[in-house]
């Protein structure tokens, strides 16, 4: 049984046409829909469930709640199904196989050959090579129960081994996503690489995917993709971000060129824009950000990458205005979304929204509005973060403690910091960032006068400047400029 949180995620994550969809879906069901009642509620951003469950039994009092939720989960699952049949080659593929096997149950051979052939050339030329299986594998089966009707040996053997050629290519894709995801993992999980040691424990992972794009008879647009993506992922965890860049660039022009492959999702080059703008902001190139942000809104993207694409376009309007310390403007942007961010922070934690909260808090921050920049670190530190980068998260709680040290809150600052070294200490992550700023707090917090908090402030800035020439330090130091903040509680 689907669990309240997948099935508030689901809804949440639906476009505007597929919840009209569901609904005219629905319109067609017969008896009780008190399902409907339950997607409404949920649709409104009731997402806690002892109280979603009460305001539920208030309006569909001969209900059961968990009934009435798994039954919302099937037919939620049942109308997207039937949405993504019209949408997608996938579903194009899938007809056509279907009507292929029909066909041959009653009979009509030629016809029924004759599909199986469109889908492995609709297949082999959008690169569905599961399909492209699919249909030569039932050929072949077919060929076998006709005894080979108008087949020669020839034709026989070509056809096998086009099939040992799509699975050879298959596992070289395969061998190739496993060793991108590892790498995206570790970079996902543990941020940039803050250590020679920390590098050298990618070099298995390189040597590997070196080995792969050796072979001259491995090509197509999603080899390409997947060396590219390893390649920027890993120039970007070493702490290379000019490198990285390139790579990106590489990847646009090549999305580009294949773009009848990935117009119908739109996520995969979302991705590579996303990687790009990163990259402009790691070294410091914000005069470029507009240009691809422009290019973001001109995207011809399905409904369902609406949230995920306004996620990205918001939080780089607002590191472009934060990069220049124009922070009067980035707020500007902040409050023209307002009503959308009330309702990001309804929704359950991903690491799309924490990024918006985060850049929020930051322009709060540059406001010295620090009662909201809390509030927005709140909604990171206070819920699963889980789905968020471990780096978003400490730097999130480093802000936290800044914030308390403006509010003098110096109290709450003793007492944080222990839990937060304990922490650290215990994954392993308690980097020179950390330790620097902790032993600047509790030297901070014990001054007696404004000229022993500045001796602090000036011992502190000084150690950071020496943390700048630390290249791995450098890359996570881009999340909060912690240098010009000391600068300005120095003057």
């Amino acid at each position: 049984m689907a669990k309240i949180s997948d099935v508030v995620l689901l809804i949440c994550s639906l476009s505007k046409s597929e919840k009209r969809y569901f609904k005219l879906f629905s319109s067609i069901q017969e008896g009780d829909k008190f399902y409907l009642v339950l997607f409404d509620l949920i649709d409104k951003g009731s997402a806690d469930r002892s109280e979603l469950k009460k305001k539920f039994e208030a309006q569909a009092k001969k209900a059961s709640f968990d009934v009435t939720l798994k039954y919302l989960f099937k037919v939620l699952m049942k109308s997207m199904r039937a949405y993504d049949a019209e949408q997608n080659i996938d579903a194009v593929l899938l007809r056509l196989l279907q009507e292929a096997r029909f066909l041959y149950k009653k009979g009509i051979y030629a016809e029924c050959l004759s599909q199986l052939e469109k889908v492995k050339v609709l297949a082999k030329k959008h690169e569905k090579n599961y399909y492209f299986l699919e249909a030569a594998n039932l050929e072949l089966e077919y060929y076998t129960r006709t005894d080979f009707l108008n087949l020669s040996e020839q034709d026989l053997i070509e056809k096998q081994g086009a099939i040992s050629t799509i699975i050879d290519h298959e596992k070289q894709i395969s061998a190739h996503a496993d060793l991108y995801q590892l790498l995206l993992h570790r970079f996902v999980q543990k941020g940039v690489v803050r250590s020679e040691e920390e590098k050298q424990k990618f070099d298995d992972l390189v040597l590997s995917e070196a080995g792969l794009i050796s072979n001259p008879h491995y090509h197509s647009f999603h080899s390409q993709q997947l060396h590219l993506l390893f390649q920027s992922v890993y120039f970007r965890l070493i702490g290379t971000p000019e490198l990285s860049l390139d790579i990106y660039h590489e990847l646009d022009a090549l999305f580009q060129k294949y773009s009848f492959l990935w117009e119908e999702n739109a996520l995969y080059y979302i991705y590579v824009m996303e990687g790009i703008l990163n990259n402009l902001q790691a070294v410091g190139q914000y005069e470029g950000i507009p240009f691809f942000i422009e290019k973001l809104k001109k995207l011809n993207q399905k409904d369902r990458e609406e949230e995920q694409l306004w996620a990205l376009i918001y939080q780089f309007e607002i590191i472009f205005h934060i990069g220049q310390k124009n922070f009067p403007e980035a707020k500007k942007v902040l409050l023209y979304h307002k009503e959308t961010l009330a309702k990001c922070a309804k929704s359950l934690l991903s690491a799309a929204n924490a990024k918006v909260f985060y850049y929020n808090a930051l322009v709060y921050f540059g406001l010295k509005e620090w009662k909201n920049c809390l509030q927005s670190l709140n909604l990171i530190l206070n819920n699963d973060s889980s789905l968020v980068p471990d780096e978003y998260v400490t730097m999130s709680r480093m802000v936290a403690l800044i914030v308390h040290y403006e509010m003098k809150n110096h109290e709450y600052i003793s007492y944080e910091i222990r839990g937060f070294e304990r922490k650290l200490k215990k994954k392993g992550t308690l980097y020179r960032l950390e330790k620097l700023l902790f032993k600047f707090f509790r030297s901070a917090i014990k001054s007696n006068d404004v000229r022993s908090e500045k001796k602090c402030l000036v011992a502190c800035r000084n150690d950071f400047k020496s943390l700048t020439d630390q290249h791995y330090e450098e890359q996570f130091l881009k999340l909060f400029d912690f240098e010009s903040w000391l600068e300005a509680k120095i003057k």
